[in-house]
């Protein structure tokens, strides 16, 4: 429903249902209100919508399958969602595995149940060639259209740990920037909602990027650049009890 609701915001009219500053941005939040958390539930729906489809008997298998990545593949590029575009492959790279290594494993008496996942898998690369260019004519700023090829192998003249870093620990540019206001402010913080009025000139000390105003890409560095070593001791606290552990 998400994706499909994303779909209407990308190719019709971008401010429906989508609050914020993400019509200004150019991505489309579906039904939850925020473009990164839709782009990544789209991603996880990728690959386990084509699992599901395996449970299908067939012609249905097929038409659950390509169907259902075709509303994630929408979801996810219209979200501009990178990280997205990085766990749906990473999704769909773990499915051929598993069905390679399915295949090899299987008797020639068990493989055709094997073949039905072959037509969803090709679905799948069409559908998604075919997504990925009716979202770059859209009025949408898609995965691509943010400039994030640029930074992935293959696409780009970026090398691999350069690619990872920027995009798993930089962020381009604000997770250097809430590094160095918590070193400044490490046991107060730099005071709760002032991340984003600081980041800017955090920034451009920090690595020197000119940035607009936003969080840190990391809830846990937000925290902690906002409430400090000492302010961040309650949520730390709260998130370990939850997982069994106690601060001792």
């Amino acid at each position: 429903a998400a994706c499909l609701v994303g779909g209407y915001q990308a190719f019709v009219d971008l401010r429906f249902a989508n609050p914020h500053l993400w019509p200004h941005m150019g991505r489309a939040a579906g039904t939850l209100g925020d473009a990164n958390t839709f782009g990544m539930i789209a991603a996880f729906w990728g690959p386990a919508v084509v699992v599901l489809a395996r449970t299908w008997p067939a012609p249905w298998s097929t038409v659950v399958g390509v169907g259902g990545v075709a509303l994630a593949m929408t979801g996810v590029l219209t979200s501009g969602s990178r990280t997205a575009l990085i766990a749906i492959s990473i999704g769909f790279a773990a499915i051929a595995f598993e069905g390679v290594m399915a295949w090899r494993r299987a008797d020639s008496l068990s493989r055709p149940s094997i073949k039905r996942l072959a037509p969803v898998m090709a679905g799948v690369l069409v559908l998604a060639v075919v997504v990925l260019l009716v979202a770059r004519g859209s009025s949408i700023t898609s995965v691509v259209g943010r400039g994030s090829l640029g930074y992935i192998p293959g696409f780009g003249d970026i090398p691999l740990r350069e690619s990872a870093r920027e995009l798993l620990w930089d962020r381009f540019g604000y997770g250097p920037a809430a590094i160095l206001m918590l070193q400044e402010h490490p046991v107060a913080g730099a005071g709760v909602g002032a991340f984003h009025t600081l980041v800017h000139d955090f920034a451009n000390a920090a690595s020197g990027k000119d940035i607009v105003p936003d969080n840190a890409q990391s809830w846990y560095r937000h925290y902690l650049a906002e409430l400090g070593l000492l302010g961040s001791v309650p949520w730390l606290a709260y998130n370990a009890s939850k997982r069994g552990i106690t601060l001792d």
